[in-house]
């Protein structure tokens, strides 16, 4: 895409708003990793005391 931006092939504004997207999406998943990690963490102590 970088390419094509380049080349007049797209928009800089398009590429800008994917950049935004990729950025965004990334943290959005990183942060609910954090929220859902110790949760886990409990689960798994919880099955492990089980067995």
């Amino acid at each position: 895409m970088t390419d094509d931006v380049i080349e007049g092939k797209t928009e800089e504004s398009l590429f800008r708003r994917a950049v935004v997207w990729l950025v965004g999406s990334r943290l959005a998943g990183t942060l609910i990793a954090q929220f859902l990690l110790v949760p886990s963490a409990v689960v798994i102590v919880g099955v492990a005391n089980v067995w």
